[in-house]
C-alpha cells in the first residue's frame, strides 16, 4: 500500500524495472535497490518500510544469484514477504518455496510453455497468499486464455528435456 517498500535487486530483468518506476513508485510505493548477491547488504537493506524483498533464482540478464534461504529467514524476522521470479531456473531447477520463498513467479511464456507462442505467468504460494492474488487477477484481467493453459500444459511434458540441454550446453 502506500508508504510501502519493495527491495529489488540491482540485476532485475527489465519488465520489473519499469514495473517499480512507472507503476508502484507513481502510486506511492517506493522502492530500492540492492546487490542481492551480497545477503549483509540485503538484510542491512530491510527496513521498517519494507514489505516485500524481490529475489530471482538466476537473475535476467546477469545470471546473478542471490542465498535465497539466509534472505528469506531475515526478511520473515523482520515481517516482510519473499517473492522470486523463477522464470530462468524453472521449477525443474529450483524450488524457491522449498527455500523458504513465499511466492514464485514464473514467466510460462518462456522455459515452461518453451515454443515461443504463448503469453502467460503463474504464481505460486500458499492458499491464502494466492487467494489475494487471484482477486487481483480477476479484477485486473490478467488471466491466461484456455488456449495458452493448454500450451503450458503441452510445454511442461518437454520441460525436463529441455532443461537438461540447457544445463548441460
Amino acid at each position: 500500500k502506500t508508504g510501502d517498500e519493495i527491495l529489488v535487486p540491482a540485476a532485475v530483468y527489465g519488465g520489473m524495472v519499469g514495473l517499480v518506476k512507472h507503476v508502484l513508485d507513481r502510486s506511492g510505493i517506493g522502492h530500492r535497490t540492492v546487490d542481492t548477491t551480497d545477503t549483509d547488504a540485503v538484510v542491512a537493506a530491510i527496513g521498517e518500510r519494507t514489505r516485500l524483498v524481490w529475489l530471482e533464482t538466476i537473475s535476467n540478464p546477469t545470471t546473478a544469484m542471490a542465498d535465497i534461504a539466509a534472505i528469506a529467514d531475515a526478511a520473515h524476522e523482520r515481517g516482510a514477504v519473499v517473492a522470486v521470479d523463477n522464470t530462468f531456473a524453472s521449477p525443474y531447477l529450483a524450488q524457491p518455496l522449498a527455500l523458504g520463498a513465499d511466492l514464485v513467479i514464473h514467466s510460462a511464456t518462456k522455459y515452461i510453455g518453451g515454443h515461443s507462442d504463448l503469453i502467460a505467468g503463474a504464481v505460486l504460494g500458499s492458499a491464502e497468499r494466492i487467494a489475494a492474488i487471484r482477486d487481483i487477477v480477476i479484477n485486473a484481467g490478467g488471466n491466461a486464455s484456455p488456449f495458452d493453459a493448454f500450451l503450458c500444459i503441452r510445454g511442461l511434458k518437454t520441460l525436463a528435456l529441455r532443461m537438461e540441454r540447457h544445463s548441460s550446453n
